[in-house]
């Protein structure tokens, strides 16, 4: 079966437009062309599956696949991935009502310890550069020292006066933060 010249044309040009997406066809079209498709589209997904459709999607959106609605002919579950979920789930209570708390730090410490032998300091800086968002008044045990440091200087040069004493306390106050933890 050969092709016809259009159509090898046709083809070309979709690979070589492909890449823009829709910016391609948003410049040769104005807007009501575009309006009008977009409409005639939803049209169609209307009289093909009606109004309940678009309730059904606007759920999905704000809820995961483990908590929608079962009955949804829309939302069809990963009922494999469902079932493991809720055995982990089981699995996971029941292991909370055998152990501690202690037990959990404990195993906590063990996995990072574990971590930092197996990948060292490197991975955990790669993870804090990594992070977009940290809590208020988040320091770490290195700043903390090294506010305390500059606190003890400052005292230091400032002994005698009444600020000198403003810098004690705030010295007592980082090395009291240190000790907490």
């Amino acid at each position: 079966m050969t092709q016809k010249p259009t159509s090898a044309k046709r083809l070309a040009s979709s690979r070589e437009n492909g890449g823009e997406g829709g910016r391609k066809r948003a410049a040769l079209y104005g807007e009501e062309v575009l309006s009008k498709w977009a409409s005639r589209g939803g049209r169609a997904v209307l009289a093909k599956y009606g109004p309940d459709y678009f309730t059904q999607l606007r759920k999905r959106r704000k809820n995961y696949p483990k908590y929608s609605d079962q009955s949804s002919p829309v939302v069809t579950p990963n009922w494999r991935a469902r079932a493991a979920w809720r055995n982990g789930q089981k699995g996971g209570l029941a292991r909370a009502a055998l152990y501690s708390y202690e037990h959990f730090r404990e195993w906590g410490r063990l996995g990072g310890i574990e971590t930092w032998v197996r990948y060292g300091n490197k991975c955990y800086r790669e993870i804090r550069k990594k992070r977009k968002f940290y809590l208020k008044n988040y320091r770490t045990r290195k700043t903390k020292l090294r506010i305390k440091r500059e606190c003890e200087r400052e005292a230091r040069k400032a002994r005698g006066s009444p600020i000198g004493l403003l810098w004690e306390v705030m010295v007592q106050e980082m090395a009291s933060q240190l000790s907490r933890r």
